[in-house]
């Protein structure tokens, strides 16, 4: 998760008017480099009125109403889906999308910001945005406005694509995800393993132990602020049980599962 700070640029030019129906940007400038799952730094983006932008040009200018898995073949490459469903404004309502620079080098950010309004006289409303941050390469998603219709991500795919077979989903059609006031962040990178050592290192048969496996130190994790989750793959069906987990000297929280937390 990220810490919400809504940064508001209603006040931009909308890309695509009042009038939203399945709309595709052309390409446009990013205002800085920027580096998206390790490959050649982008210099451009495509934003679809559907709560997705791209860094490659969809097939056919395709805008891609219906969401689905990520990775997964449907959808283009070098996918950031902010709220990947099918969204429409429609005349009149004041919805739009926009884009803007903020902030200086080294430190500036790329905003995209949708604000979907759909129907009369009382429109469903849904008002979100993605933030590209200069020289970390974060990516962090804000949800300022969650009308009840959205279901909190019912509808809507969410997460990060590089391509068909690498990506990273935090829902999909999956109710409560996010609401109004929340925020996603995701660092653009992934640890490469860790440095531990358990103690003893061994036993005599027929001995019942307790073991202590320390990680000394996460490789790779350099710039990706604080990990949230840790998985301790365990081979054996009933033994050995976790009976406790420290970090730093303080005692966290287990959960025995097959699935995420």
């Amino acid at each position: 998760s990220g810490s919400f700070s809504w940064e508001d640029i209603s006040n931009e030019t909308n890309i695509f008017g009042d009038s939203i129906n399945e709309d595709l940007s052309t390409a446009i400038s990013l205002p800085f480099s920027f580096s998206f799952y390790g490959g050649t730094p982008k210099s451009e983006v495509y934003i679809s009125s559907n709560g997705w932008l791209s860094f490659t040009y969809p097939s056919g200018g395709a805008t891609y109403p219906t969401n689905t898995t990520i990775p997964s073949g449907a959808g283009p490459d070098e996918m950031i889906a902010v709220y990947w469903d099918d969204l429409i404004s429609s005349t009149g309502n004041g919805g739009g999308v926009y884009y803007k620079e903020e902030g200086t080098a080294p430190n500036r950010r790329f905003i995209v910001q949708w604000h979907m309004l759909n129907g009369t006289p009382t429109p469903d409303e849904i008002e979100f945005q993605v933030i590209l941050y200069e020289t970390s390469n974060l990516i962090k998603f804000q949800y300022n406005t969650i009308d009840p219709v959205f279901n909190g991500g019912g509808s809507a795919t969410i997460g990060i694509k590089d391509n068909s077979s690498l990506g990273n989903q935090r829902s999909f059609d999956q109710s409560g995800i996010v609401s109004s006031g929340s925020a996603i962040l995701f660092h653009n990178s992934s640890v490469t393993g860790v440095s531990a050592n358990i103690s003893p290192s061994s036993v005599p048969i027929g001995t019942f132990q307790t073991f202590d496996y320390t990680v000394n130190s996460i490789l790779g994790a350099s710039g990706l602020g604080k990990l949230d989750r840790i998985a301790i793959g365990n081979p054996f069906p009933n033994i050995p049980a976790v009976t406790g987990v420290d970090i730093n000297g303080s005692s966290v929280s287990i959960q025995n599962s097959s699935t995420k937390p």
